[in-house]
């Protein structure tokens, strides 16, 4: 039967990803990528997950911050199960939900969101000042958030575009291609440009060309909308 892995990933000294890789295509992942990201007193996490998810996060904080530390705040980029599930245990360890009004309407999760964003703002959480971006498509509310650690700027899109430059899920209520279209050309727009993109379920480190590539994909109406398998776009050419 189709199975997935649970893994933790260092991915510089204060950048850490714990999430679901998939073994089999078919697999179905019910938790997204989790980022965390410690500080010298507190952490800040981007999506909850599932639910399965917080015990691994616990320990990696527990491991390269300290026990006593804790997650301040969540940056949710919209409100879907295996995004949001996890905001009870991430709230029951003393964090703050930040969502889009959108998401916060349309969560998926026993928890409320604590802060509302209605606009592009760089938000000040203490330690942390990532920037939140407006970028429909995927939902009407879906959030993505910039922010640098370890000298490199990091965009966390959630489930925006696949790490192979193909749409996330277009099941949801008020999917847009076209919104997703030009979400994508606002990030890549932005900045200085983004070094890395780290996605709902995967990690590119080359933003910028994977923006290119998504965006070209849509332009040679390459992209495919689907809600059950998901398509495999790495080897089209573009």
């Amino acid at each position: 039967m189709p199975y997935l892995r649970l893994f933790c990933e260092q991915l510089s000294d204060h950048l850490f990803v714990v999430g679901q890789e998939r073994l089999d295509p078919k697999a179905f992942s019910s938790d997204c990528h989790v980022y965390l990201i410690i500080g010298q007193d507190s952490a800040l996490a981007v999506d909850a997950g599932g639910g399965h998810l917080w015990p691994y996060v616990r320990a990696t904080l527990d491991l390269h911050g300290s026990p006593e530390m804790i997650i301040t705040h969540v940056l949710l980029t919209h409100g879907h199960g295996d995004h949001a599930r996890g905001l009870v245990e991430f709230e029951h360890g003393g964090a703050l939900t930040v969502s889009s009004v959108y998401a916060a309407e349309h969560l998926d999760s026993e928890e409320d969101a604590d802060f509302l964003l209605h606009h592009d703002e760089v938000l000040d959480l203490g330690e942390f000042q990532p920037e939140a971006i407006m970028t429909p498509g995927h939902t009407p509310g879906s959030v993505s958030y910039r922010l640098t650690v370890d000298d490199r700027v990091c965009l966390f899109t959630g489930d925006l575009i696949q790490i192979d430059g193909g749409l996330g899920w277009c099941g949801a209520e008020g999917f847009d291609q076209a919104q997703v279209l030009q979400s994508l050309k606002k990030l890549a727009a932005l900045t200085p440009p983004a070094d890395w993109l780290l996605a709902g379920h995967g990690v590119h480190r080359d933003a910028e060309a994977l923006l290119r590539r998504a965006i070209a994909l849509s332009e040679r109406d390459k992209w495919v909308v689907w809600t059950d398998d998901r398509p495999d776009l790495s080897a089209v050419e573009v």
